[in-house]
């Protein structure tokens, strides 16, 4: 699944359908809930974590299932955020400017 996904309509939903919006209606859409059905009817563990010094983050999982979080912007912007379930803890990813003020 790719963010790309979003914008494409499904097979068999016409352009003009998909146009309009709605939930439902996208590659994504009909991945995303394939991939929550297939994670809350089996157990997944972590396996290992990696990251890179641009803040790339590689987390693989039992199934051979990877994911991959890629920054995708070379301006200082926030990338990603990892935070506890229901915990206030987490980790935000984000390049500060140099001329930023500690």
């Amino acid at each position: 699944m790719g963010s790309y996904d979003f914008y494409l309509p499904q097979e068999g939903i016409t352009y003009d359908d998909f146009k309009e919006g709605g939930f439902g209606k996208s590659v994504f859409d009909k991945k995303t809930k394939e991939l929550n059905e297939f994670l809350s009817s089996t157990p997944i563990k972590v396996r290992s974590i990696a990251a890179n010094d641009i803040g790339d983050l590689y987390i693989l999982m039992d199934k051979n299932i990877k994911l991959e979080v890629i920054v995708n912007s070379s301006e200082p912007n926030e990338s990603w955020r990892f935070f506890e379930t229901n915990g206030e803890h987490g980790i935000v990813v984000f390049e500060e400017h140099e001329d930023a003020e500690p």
